[in-house]
């Protein structure tokens, strides 16, 4: 009676261009969106919000960018 072979590629993902995008996302968010809440953090604190404002916009497109791939990836995977 043969045996099955175990499924080598079982646990490879079905949605690397996601994965990819996902990753890059984050590591966007987390070097370039720290960078900008920092700043923009220290800009309202001395008192120069027309600085800091444009710095709270940068971060908050780099997060509705990550948020809007993870939910493109959990679509992807849902249909595969």
């Amino acid at each position: 009676m043969p045996r099955d072979q175990p499924d080598p590629y079982a646990d490879a993902s079905t949605t690397p261009f996601w994965d990819f995008a996902v990753g890059m996302s984050l590591l966007v968010l987390t070097i370039g969106g720290g960078l900008a809440a920092v700043y923009a953090i220290g800009y309202l604190a001395t008192g120069q919000p027309e600085l800091a404002w444009p710095l709270v916009g940068t971060f908050a497109v780099l997060f509705v960018t990550h948020v809007a791939f993870r939910r493109g990836r959990v679509a992807a995977r849902r249909r595969a």
